[in-house]
């Protein structure tokens, strides 16, 4: 892996869970949502920078 591909798997994986922190923080901030915007904050910040976290160590562990 070149250090430029090293360097920008670790910025994802900042900016997911930077991403992801905030979008819980959100969430416990303005209180608990209704089901549907609770559905819609579940689905993109956790599939979203959740999966991005996920990615990025998966890529890092594996040296891709």
């Amino acid at each position: 892996m070149t250090p430029e591909r090293r360097k920008e798997l670790r910025f994802r994986l900042a900016f997911g869970v930077v991403g992801l922190l905030l979008t819980a923080t959100t969430v416990l901030s303005q209180g608990w949502p209704p089901p549907a915007r609770m559905a819609e904050a579940g689905i993109i910040g956790g599939l979203f920078f959740g999966g991005t976290i996920l990615w990025s160590l998966r890529a890092l562990q594996r040296g891709d």
